[in-house]
């Protein structure tokens, strides 16, 4: 969470979208980065580990306001607030992403890996897999959640018509910060 603050701020400049685009971009560059850090010397380790995690944060909160943008402009198109149900949405989306995450421990068993210390007692494949699996796998799908953020519809100009349409229609202006949807 030490990363937040940067990714607010970011987002404040070149909009949610970019924003979370970056930090995946970030996040998978560091991520993959970190794991060329020579072993034996747990100080470089943990620094490069500490760097590698700051853009961590901007998903969890940037997906939540991109999605808080994307129930205004529901509301302001159907006239029905949906911003609760969206939000139930994303939270079973992530926990079905829980569960999804099991699948590469099942990979690892079946590829024979043992969680030993060392590298001894498991093969070559089994070592691959397990870098395949926790370094590579992420480190693409972390580049291709920036690829598809690329042609996001909802820009802080388009966010900000919808909100003046909003505050026309309804005679009110809200604060989304001080004021639940």
């Amino acid at each position: 969470m030490v990363g937040a603050p940067f990714w607010a701020w970011l987002a404040t400049k070149i909009g949610k979208d970019k924003a979370l685009a970056t930090a995946s971009l970030v996040f998978a560059v560091f991520y993959i980065g970190a794991t060329l850090v020579p072993g034996g010397n747990f100080a470089l380790t943990a620094a490069a580990m500490f760097i590698a995690g700051l853009p961590y944060a901007a998903g969890l909160f940037l997906l939540r306001a991109m999605m808080a943008d994307a129930g205004d402009e529901i509301r302001l198109d159907t006239g029905v607030d949906r911003t609760g149900l969206m939000f139930s949405i994303l939270s079973a989306t992530t926990k079905i992403g829980h569960v999804v995450a099991l699948i590469p421990y099942l990979i690892l068993q079946w590829v024979g890996f043992r969680a030993i210390p060392g590298v001894e007692g498991n093969s070559e494949s089994s070592l691959l897999t397990l870098q395949i699996l926790f370094i590579l796998v992420p480190g693409v799908l972390l580049a291709l959640a920036a690829l598809v953020l690329k042609g996001y519809p909802l820009t802080p100009a388009r966010h900000d018509e919808i909100r003046r349409a909003l505050e026309a229609r309804d005679g009110v202006a809200r604060d989304p910060v001080a004021e639940p949807a």
